[in-house]
């Protein structure tokens, strides 16, 4: 039976993945916008998406009540 070979940064992204689950357990951050375990580029990019109208609307009202 051969084994199928994956990329070493996959194989390291697993082994985070384990170690977090077995310590840490099953709780997922807020900004992991796609629970794949981390908080990268990707997930703050779409929390800064998500809340573009709080920080639109909250420039607004700074500026008409200055």
């Amino acid at each position: 039976m051969t084994e199928e070979k994956k990329p070493e940064s996959s194989i390291e992204l697993e082994m985070i993945r384990e170690f977090k689950e077995h310590f840490i357990g099953d709780s997922q951050s807020l900004f992991d916008a796609n629970k794949d375990g981390f908080v990268d580029l990707e997930d703050l990019r779409h929390a800064l998406v998500r809340f573009e109208w709080i920080i639109v609307s909250g420039l607004l009202l700074f500026i008409l009540l200055s």
